[in-house]
């Protein structure tokens, strides 16, 4: 499946069956869109894996962004990849927890 169809058909799962308001649904679409920046390869849920995540990760890390923001896009983008798995678009995208940045103190 294309990715922009993934996402979309995503987003009206977020917006109609779990009622989330119009601005979570513009922080989804913000971090798919940071997350596609930093991965312009991906054009199918084929391309999808979960070792970008934990490379998305440190590259917002190393960017200086903080742990907090960080640590919502990769469990927005980890809901995304079980949305995928739950419908059977994509398998095997979800194995061992990703290690998440801590937050500063």
């Amino acid at each position: 499946m294309k990715i922009d169809e993934a996402i979309n058909l995503y987003l009206q799962h977020l917006r109609f069956e779990k009622g989330l308001t119009d601005i979570s649904i513009e922080d989804y679409i913000e971090d798919f869109k940071i997350f596609l920046m930093y991965f312009p390869e991906i054009k199918s849920t084929d391309d999808l894996s979960e070792d970008l995540l934990s490379e998305f990760a440190f590259e917002q890390s190393v960017e200086g962004l903080k742990t907090t923001s960080i640590n919502r896009r990769i469990i927005a983008l980890r809901n995304f990849y079980k949305f995928l798995e739950v419908e059977n678009i994509k398998k095997g995208l979800i194995g061992d927890p990703i290690v998440l940045p801590k937050r500063e103190n």
